[in-house]
């Protein structure tokens, strides 16, 4: 147990390693304009002391050995667009706790209305509930989740009469991004267990049919209800 959790570790630091040096090799493939916030307005000797005073000038090798250095010290740099000079982990701590609430509360919500959609959806087989419980994964699976999320942006902010701006003191600024996020994790929950219920229901229904000869849907269903299902 203790190798095959420790092979499980070490696959994963080794596939974060792997992403994120290929992310930061890729983002060296971008324009210098991304690296400045007020690029139009710098020259040309300018732009060149910027890039040096980064690091960006000395080959691939050396700046991503500078950086796993100082990521693994906690240094993760500063930012020079979105607050210029201030550190990228004073800017996480910020925004972090938020992104924290909003995935837990998206996964409670998720829990909340997936469960009983897939119920519904699995003691109703094949009627007009299941139909549309699976319209509606099938729709949150098929649409790209940008998609969706725009258009819940669009109509959800007129709707609420809220901007686009994130206000973490009003709640009505939280609905759209839990909602949003809750989706997936919603088809998925409602899918799973409506399979679930099927496979049970199939499985009851033939030890009923063996051991009393009757394979009657009541019959199976009762025995169905019987037994615990989560």
């Amino acid at each position: 147990m203790v190798q095959y959790l420790a092979k499980r570790i070490g696959r994963s630091v080794l596939t974060l390693f792997i992403i994120v040096t290929l992310v930061f090799c890729l983002l060296r493939l971008m324009p210098v304009e991304g690296y400045f916030a007020n690029y139009e307005k710098m020259t040309a000797a300018q732009i060149q002391a910027g890039l040096q005073s980064m690091g960006l000038l000395d080959p691939l090798p050396v700046q991503i050995g500078r950086f796993w250095k100082d990521a693994l010290h906690g240094d993760l740099g500063v930012s020079h667009i979105y607050k210029v000079n201030v550190p990228v982990t004073e800017i996480l701590a910020q925004k972090l706790p938020i992104s924290i609430q909003m995935g837990v509360l998206a996964m409670l919500l998720s829990l909340v209305l997936g469960i009983p959609l897939g119920l519904v959806m699995g003691r109703c087989k094949n009627r007009w509930p299941d139909k549309l419980g699976t319209a509606l994964i099938v729709l949150i699976q098929a649409v790209p989740a940008a998609v969706y999320f725009l258009y819940i942006q669009m109509y959800g902010t007129s709707v609420l009469g809220v901007g686009l701006l994130f206000d973490a003191a009003n709640w009505r600024y939280w609905v759209l991004p839990v909602c949003s996020m809750s989706l997936a994790n919603l088809a998925f929950y409602a899918m799973w267990l409506r399979r679930y219920m099927v496979d049970e229901q199939k499985r009851i229904r033939c030890f009923v049919g063996i051991r009393s000869g009757d394979t009657s849907q009541r019959a199976a269903a009762q025995r169905f209800m019987q037994q615990p299902f989560l």
